[in-house]
């Protein structure tokens, strides 16, 4: 899957997902699970946390990692969004925050605005698609909140 940065571009990686069963090498991908079994872990090294992992199980590894993954099981499982703010503004984590698994371009400003860094993209989004929507300023939001404004202003006139 094509990894793309928050402008859209592709980036190339260096970063692997290693085996489970596997000792850590530099530039591995490994579950917190392993890393939690890993003496010395080597650098630069990645994990990848699973909506379930516990947040503060990997604190005390933040210096030694280059790499956190972010996984997004459902597109509508907003724990990876929890999990990328919690790193970036309550861990001052400042590696590459990846979004992996099932993201939708539309979700683009609201995974940067957690802190995400890189996207990989599902097959069924490819990079195009993604380029289309950070393109494009971060107005849902406040669309959604402007007409509900609106709605309150005129029902407030209409009385």
């Amino acid at each position: 899957m094509p990894l793309i940065d928050l402008t859209g571009r592709q980036v190339a990686t260096t970063y692997g997902l290693a085996e489970e069963s596997a000792e850590p090498t530099p530039g591995a991908i490994v579950s917190l699970a392993r890393l939690l079994a890993t003496a010395e872990p080597p650098r630069p090294l990645g994990v990848v946390l699973q909506p379930g992992d516990r947040l503060d199980a990997l604190l005390p590894y933040l210096n030694r990692l280059d790499l956190i993954c972010v996984a997004f099981p459902k597109f509508r499982d907003g724990r990876g969004f929890s999990t990328a703010r919690a790193l970036r503004d309550r861990h001052g984590f400042k590696g590459e925050i990846r979004a992996t698994g099932h993201v939708l371009p539309d979700q683009a400003h609201a995974l940067a605005a957690c802190g995400v860094t890189t996207i990989e993209t599902p097959a069924t989004h490819p990079p195009a698609q993604w380029q289309e929507f950070l393109a494009q300023p971060d107005a849902t939001p406040r669309q959604l909140l402007n007409r509900m404004m609106t709605r309150a202003a005129s029902v407030q006139v209409a009385q």
